[in-house]
């Protein structure tokens, strides 16, 4: 059966569904993927998959979660303000997941010009570092 929504609501629906059920099922492999090799000495091939798994989970919610927020805040406020109210949360999402991490990241390991060895890392070694950790 189907239900009487207006052209917008069904637009917005099936976006959000196909959207909700890709993030899921995305989010949720790293899950079952370590049930399945656990004990297999598999740890790279199981970081890689869910930092993989985790890429496109966010890229399945980001526009679910802001076609969901467009979709209430249309019948709570109307059209304009929703799709601005809309635009602002598309924003937010890479803001939080891109920048932010991309911010911390660079606090953490500074980038060195090419030619640097991997070995000159931040990380104190010798006799004075033991004393320090």
């Amino acid at each position: 059966m189907r239900y009487a929504l207006g052209s917008k609501a069904d637009r917005v629906s099936a976006v959000d569904l196909p959207a909700a059920l890709g993030a899921a099922g995305t989010l949720l492999a790293p899950a079952a993927l370590h049930r399945l090799v656990w004990g297999d000495h598999a740890r790279d091939a199981l970081v890689d998959s869910a930092h993989r798994c985790l890429i496109a989970g966010m890229a399945f919610l980001a526009p679910g979660a802001q076609h969901r927020h467009d979709a209430d805040h249309d019948m709570a406020i109307g059209g304009v303000p929703a799709l601005i109210s809309g635009a602002a949360a598309l924003f937010w999402f890479p803001l939080l997941w891109l920048l932010g991490p991309m911010h911390i990241r660079r606090r953490i390991r500074p980038v060195r010009p090419k030619g640097v060895p991997t070995a000159a890392t931040s990380v104190p070694s010798g006799p004075a570092a033991a004393g320090a950790r």
